[in-house]
């Protein structure tokens, strides 16, 4: 038995889904009957087939210094996986509180196939700066070149971004001149790379939380502002391009009349790069680390998928979103069984695959329950 953070949920053309993360756990029983947790485990996450076996997936390090877990499939029952080694935390560490326990000590880049290793080798590191996989890009491929993007803290001076490029089969790097916080990774074949970065906007007097799309033309410039700090606080960006246009979201902290704040999930979708799409407001009440989720799926929108908190009744519920235009509408929802945060992915025709963390029945552990679930077109 175990649980794997769901930060990774990526299919591949088989239909088999990589499930990987940093706070993973298994659990064996004993002859008596009960439930206890391996230590020191390196559970990086498990490949979840089709026909149903799950094919577990080890670091070579402890679960506990995991961290800026991100994949992106290559083909048939193949995935590009990188993530970062960290210190580990606790009594005799031997960072000795140089080090913050998200700080990266090494990077690595792997290829599973078929539930194994086979490449698994460190990448370059910078200089001059401590980089912070938790606020890491996702990982794009575009052609047979991988990109991933995370943020450089150095000590005195601004953060930078820190943009890695796998080409001809080794990683380069470089650095992108922007004082990000967050920042999330996409490619236009229009645009080349373009980042979506949570940062201050330098070309205004006094800002500390924008959000700036900045693009490589060749060098490297602030595309345009998409939301100013002055309306919002922003969180967690995501962004990806279809053939349809941009679909952004993001987490927004919002001020309430009487002075408090409201956690509600927010998009944009269609030409962001040229001009101001309306912004559409897809929940009013979701938690502080939710992500958007927007999936692929059959229709004429993306289907967005939101951890409902129910204010006032403390009810949570999976719902599923279509837009029309650029007014959200509801198309469905089921209860939701997760105590942690779930993901998703859309898989071959209209399925979706769902994973999050659950109680078992008698409380002693946290397991990973998945859902299977088909979208249905229809009319009334």
């Amino acid at each position: 038995m175990a649980y794997v953070e769901p930060t990774v949920l990526r299919a591949s053309a088989s239909g088999d889904v990589l499930l990987a993360g940093r706070h993973n756990y298994r659990f064996e029983k004993s002859g008596e009957g009960t439930w206890s947790r391996v230590r020191g485990d390196s559970l990086l996450g498990a490949v979840v087939t089709r026909a149903g076996p799950v094919r577990p997936i080890f670091a070579p390090f402890p679960t506990g210094q995991l961290n800026g877990v991100r994949a992106v499939g290559l083909g048939a029952g193949r995935w590009a996986v990188v993530f970062a080694e960290v210190p580990p935390v606790g009594p005799g560490s031997p960072s000795g509180g140089e080090m913050r326990p998200d700080s990266a000590l090494r990077l690595w880049y792997g290829v599973v196939d078929g539930g194994k290793w086979t490449t698994l080798e460190p990448m370059p590191m910078p200089a001059g700066g401590k980089l912070e996989p938790a606020s890491a890009s996702s990982l794009v491929r575009y052609g047979e070149t991988l990109a991933w993007a995370m943020v450089l803290a150095p000590p005195m001076e601004r953060s930078r971004i820190i943009l890695y490029e796998f080409e001809n089969g080794r990683w380069s790097y470089e650095e992108v001149p922007a004082a990000g916080t967050e920042v999330e990774l996409a490619h236009s074949d229009s645009s080349d790379l373009l980042l979506a970065v949570v940062q201050p906007d330098p070309r205004l007097r006094s800002d500390s939380n924008s959000l700036l799309l900045w693009a490589r033309q060749p060098a490297w410039r602030i595309l345009r502002s998409v939301v100013p700090g002055s309306r919002e606080r922003v969180f967690h960006p995501s962004l990806r391009f279809t053939p349809a246009g941009a679909v952004l979201g993001w987490i927004a902290s919002v001020p309430r009349p009487d002075g408090s704040e409201t956690m509600e999930m927010h998009a944009m979708v269609g030409n962001i790069t040229e001009r101001d799409e309306p912004v559409m407001v897809l929940d009013t009440d979701v938690g502080p680390f939710d992500s958007p989720i927007a999936l692929d799926m059959p229709g004429t929108s993306p289907l967005w998928i939101v951890d409902h908190r129910g204010e006032g009744s403390g009810a949570r519920e999976i719902r599923f979103l279509r837009t029309d235009g650029a007014v959200p509408v509801v198309v469905g929802s089921i209860p939701n069984p997760y105590i942690t945060h779930f993901a998703a992915q859309s898989l071959s025709g209209s399925e979706l695959l769902i994973s999050g963390g659950v109680l078992d029945s008698a409380e002693e552990f946290v397991g990973s329950l998945l859902i299977r679930a088909r979208v249905v077109c229809g009319s009334e």
